[in-house]
């Protein structure tokens, strides 16, 4: 029996870290008490979309305090790409920003806290200034089972002027694009070739109109999947980058879209009033990138080998020789004053202090040296 217990000691120890670290919600929280929860999406659209974003894990706990109730859902993705993009998805307009992370949103019956890898959703709030504390609480906590990284920074090249307030979405697949800008069916962005979005809507001349980034790996691809637009929704695109490249043409339904192509990143704007609104629009919008064609070559530039290998023994002789002359130079120069000045700069045998090893048993003397 102790030899048994002995041979089940290291899987018991493996097996312990693994599961304390799923459980990320606390049992309870100042005074709250919890019970755990079917670890299910709220709807198969919702469950879809976060799959899609690299949905990991799921917990969620049902916090009690004497009549007062919420549910607490976390959600672990991949990457905080993916908690990112989630957490745009499931918040909604009437969510104002909230000072739980950089990134939550809270309105009277729901908040999200966006920590790391981790996507904290609190639903069925019934006393916001009541459940307040336990929700700082559960999000510091489970911020120290999160794993780090930076968002993407791609909000960041949504223009500004004319900005719907919190209308942006960060979209990682179709099946969450498909609900925000359903201009085809299927991939017709081209996730498949590592494509990521960035979607907001801009109040433009008194109409809502759509903004759509788009960010692919290299400019060939970005070329390539316009090239694939303008056959499939009519969009007529071009590789100059200048304002005179905005052009407009009729899409799906008779809407008309407007594209523009920056480096990398390629940008459509639908449901705009006019071909005038669309260009102010995408004038401001601006990749940040800027990619150079035309540096010189190096090697163009470079010498023959045996001038090189040449050119290195003629630099190490002339090194010797700089060594050899410098001292014959201290040597003479030595000479000519001890000749000049016999007993005043070098050979001050009285004056002089040697530090000795004593490696050896005959002193040394300050004439030994000259």
């Amino acid at each position: 029996m102790r030899r048994l217990l002995l041979l089940c000691l290291p899987l018991l120890l493996l097996a312990a870290p693994k599961s304390s670290a799923q459980a990320i919600l606390p049992a309870s929280v100042a005074g709250w008490n919890s019970t755990p929860l079917a670890a299910t999406a709220s709807a198969p659209l919702e469950t879809l979309v976060l799959q899609e974003d690299g949905l990991k894990a799921t917990e969620r706990r049902a916090y009690t305090l004497g009549a007062d109730s919420f549910d607490g859902t976390v959600y672990s993705f991949g990457d905080t790409e993916g908690a990112y993009a989630a957490y745009s998805f499931l918040r909604t307009p009437d969510m104002a920003q909230a000072n739980l992370t950089q990134h939550s949103s809270i309105s009277l019956s729901r908040a999200l806290a966006l920590t790391g890898n981790l996507l904290l959703d609190f639903s069925n709030l019934r006393n916001r200034e009541k459940d307040s504390d336990a929700i700082e609480l559960i999000v510091a906590q489970a911020g120290g089972h999160a794993h780090w990284g930076a968002y993407p920074p791609l909000v960041q090249r949504l223009p500004v002027k004319d900005f719907v307030p919190r209308s942006d979405r960060f979209i990682l697949g179709p099946v969450a694009l498909a609900q925000f800008l359903p201009l085809a069916g299927g991939d017709w962005i081209g996730f498949s070739k590592g494509a990521e979005a960035e979607l907001a809507h801009y109040r433009l001349a008194g109409h809502d109109s759509t903004m759509l980034i788009v960010d692919y790996p290299t400019p060939q691809i970005a070329a390539d999947q316009l090239r694939q637009l303008k056959a499939q929704l009519g969009v007529i695109a071009t590789d100059n980058l200048s304002t005179s490249a905005n052009t407009a043409t009729s899409g799906p339904g008779g809407s008309r879209l407007y594209a523009h192509r920056d480096s990398t990143m390629v940008a459509l704007v639908a449901n705009a009033p006019s071909e005038k609104a669309a260009n102010s629009l995408l004038d401001q919008f601006n990749s940040g990138l800027v990619l150079t064609w035309n540096t010189p070559v190096l090697i163009t530039n470079q010498p023959p080998m045996v001038t090189v290998v040449i050119g290195t023994f003629i630099g190490a002789g002339e090194i010797c020789a700089f060594a050899l002359l410098g001292g014959l130079f201290f040597a003479g120069f030595r000479l000519l004053i001890k000749r000049v000045l016999p007993g005043r700069v070098f050979d001050r045998a009285m004056q002089l202090e040697i530090i000795e090893l004593g490696l050896s048993s005959r002193p040394v003397k300050g004439s030994d040296l000259y």
